[in-house]
């Protein structure tokens, strides 16, 4: 878990415009984010692929376990292959920072 200076609830307005310019890539950090803010104590607690498809709500594909794969590859996550878990790092941290009111 990152010690840092936001939680998940600070950030208030849609991800738009992001570093990423893609709505797809948006929309599934915007789905990571909702679920940190769901997260013991509302933080930046790691997550698995299993975990995020029990939180959605839609019908989950593929296409998103490569989007937070592709998160991983670049530095905007982290993935422990072996145990699963996904890791917020400060690089997506510093992304949602840039939607806190």
């Amino acid at each position: 878990m990152l010690d840092f200076s936001i939680k998940p609830s600070d950030v208030k307005r849609p991800l738009c415009g992001t570093p990423w310019r893609n709505g797809e890539k948006e929309t599934i950090a915007s789905n990571i984010l909702a679920l940190a803010k769901l997260a013991k104590g509302n933080e930046w607690n790691p997550f698995t692929w299993e975990d995020y498809i029990a939180f959605c709500e839609h019908a989950v594909t593929s296409g998103e376990l490569a989007i937070l794969k592709n998160f991983s590859e670049t530095g905007y996550l982290t993935r422990d292959t072996a145990s699963g878990f996904f890791h917020f790092t400060r690089k997506i941290i510093g992304v949602y920072m840039q939607y806190c009111d």
